[in-house]
């Protein structure tokens, strides 16, 4: 891979506020450089249109040329850069995943901390690449009231076709344990309630450690980092999309209080809920 000039462990590029979705088209030549030492809160994917870029994710280099697609969870060390002498025409999304979604980004080729797959045919990269610029025209369209679930909806899309993609490239496909998909899907229907993660073992047999392990391990995260971010997704949508109180929110997506609802809110999206509902009306 072609060496960065412009990299510098000292040049830490802020992130993204961390909200559902953020995504754009971007084409930069060399002086382009990105770097986040303790990586972002969300996920990121880069689909490479043409030129060549490098990527260093947890001390691993990949090059981005067209039809390359990386793709690597919160907190990855990284820095990413437009090769020497080159220019990098990319798309990007910064997003959040739908739990359900875990099971289809298991199934992407991984090389320990980053996904990174080569779209080798035409078919496939126009059909990842057209349902990527559709995520980014209906996240940028404002005008539609329904902009972020159609968004949504595309990248949801993408990240299946991509999954479709490399399963056909390889039958050795990671199935996520029924039991840990037992427990999203328990998650997602019951974000509103108490979670005892003894409780929730014995409902999946397993002891609680064992469980504990193995989502971890399968998922990328804890059980309570992922119940946060539904109920703050939860919490998010009933902010952009209803008149309720904060308190109201707080109680219907299973904050213990609206301080400890608040501050992790703003610990996530960079702002406090009400602050969040005020910018996005004003859009």
């Amino acid at each position: 891979m072609a060496n960065n000039p412009n990299y510098s462990v000292i040049d830490d590029t802020p992130t993204t506020p961390p909200g559902i979705l953020v995504s754009d088209y971007y084409k930069n030549d060399s002086t382009y450089s990105v770097y986040r030492s303790s990586g972002t809160k969300d996920w990121l994917m880069i689909y490479t249109m043409s030129g060549k870029g490098g990527v260093r994710v947890d001390g691993q280099e990949f090059t981005c040329t067209a039809g390359t697609i990386t793709l690597w969870p919160p907190g990855s060390v990284h820095d990413y850069y437009t090769c020497e002498g080159t220019t990098w025409e990319m798309v990007w999304c910064h997003f959040i995943p739908k739990p359900s979604w875990m099971e289809w980004l298991l199934s992407i080729p991984k090389e320990k901390a980053i996904f990174y797959a080569e779209i080798d045919d035409k078919s496939n990269q126009s059909a990842i690449l057209n349902s990527f610029q559709k995520v980014i025209y209906y996240n940028l369209n404002l005008l539609n009231h329904f902009h972020q679930e159609l968004a949504i909806n595309a990248l949801e899309e993408t990240i299946l076709l991509l999954a479709n993609y490399t399963h056909s490239q390889n039958n050795s496909r990671k199935v996520l344990d029924p039991r840990i998909k037992e427990v999203i899907e328990f998650l997602t229907e019951n974000y509103d309630k108490k979670i005892i993660i003894s409780e929730l073992a014995h409902h999946v047999s397993l002891s609680p450690s064992r469980l504990s392990h193995l989502y971890k391990e399968q998922v990328g995260e804890s059980i309570i980092d992922t119940l946060t971010k539904i109920r703050l997704k939860k919490a998010e949508g009933l902010l952009t999309y209803t008149t309720r109180t904060i308190n109201e929110i707080s109680h219907e997506t299973g904050f213990k209080t609206p301080d400890y609802f608040t501050r992790k809110f703003t610990e996530y999206y960079g702002e406090n809920p009400s602050t969040y509902r005020k910018n996005f009306s004003a859009k």
